[in-house]
């Protein structure tokens, strides 16, 4: 059933809440919406009621003035007051682990799978600051594209890339120029806005990549999220539970039990 909740500062979210059992939220990355949940939602609704959220400036959402990827807290936050949930378990992909990292810095999560979004962002700001030139000039899904690229698609399948094009041609300049904003500030302004977001995390933390991370990623990220798991699926890509959606349901579903026993 889709729903809408609305943050303080105004913006509607659309999302869609379903299923019966412990609290499920999911979140989708930039220019996705969150439709790409649909076969994750399917497999593991006799588990979880699955509640997966637009953000702002995405799919069904509204816009809103502001678009600080450190701030898409505020979107979970007004779907979990919307459906009263209790200490939910968090999956985001890419800006959704951003968006669900800063979430669980604030407020009672029951665990965190981040996938494959570093939260060490100085690499990202780099890839982003080396397309200024376009970014008033070409189409925002062209950009993000690049982006993805550069990151890479793993083993999509042809359909898959297609709706991933599809969905993103719906991206507009002002939501992402917005949620960049934070990258074309000085590594020093950059460094203290993540750690100002990030460093009180305290709940169960996944962070699942497909691809191998640097080694003084993975020191940097344990520095700061010192319960961490770092898991590295060869080959996934930037869409490991795209490529291997029965193994990341699998996944879930054990990192789930594992929250669920160490209670």
């Amino acid at each position: 059933m889709s729903k809408n909740a609305f943050t303080s500062d105004g913006a509607r979210i659309r999302y869609d809440a379903e299923g019966e059992g412990p609290p499920l939220v999911l979140v989708h990355g930039l220019g996705d919406d969150r439709h790409i949940w649909r076969l994750l939602r399917s497999t593991v609704s006799s588990r979880f009621r699955t509640i997966a959220l637009d953000l702002r400036g995405h799919g069904e959402s509204t816009g809103a003035l502001d678009y600080d990827p450190f701030g898409l807290h505020r979107d979970i936050g007004a779907v979990v007051d919307a459906e009263r949930l209790d200490c939910p378990l968090l999956v985001g992909h890419s800006l959704g682990g951003v968006a669900v990292s800063a979430y669980a810095a604030r407020r009672r999560t029951l665990g965190v799978i981040n996938i494959d979004q570093p939260l060490e962002l100085s690499g990202l700001a780099a890839s982003v600051q080396r397309l200024k030139d376009d970014l008033h000039e070409l189409p925002a899904s062209e950009i993000v594209l690049r982006i993805l690229s550069q990151i890479g698609l793993g083993a999509l399948d042809e359909a898959q890339i297609q709706s991933l094009r599809q969905t993103r041609a719906r991206l507009e300049r002002e939501v992402l120029l917005g949620i960049w904003q934070p990258l074309f500030a000085s590594p020093q302004e950059l460094a203290s806005m993540v750690q100002s977001a990030f460093e009180h995390i305290q709940a169960p933390y996944l962070s699942l990549h497909g691809s191998e991370p640097t080694q003084a990623y993975a020191s940097w990220l344990s520095a700061l999220v010192p319960q961490a798991r770092l898991e590295v699926w060869a080959d996934g890509g930037h869409f490991p539970h795209l490529t291997a959606p029965g193994r990341f349901a699998s996944r879930l579903e054990s990192f789930f039990s594992e929250l669920e026993r160490d209670r």
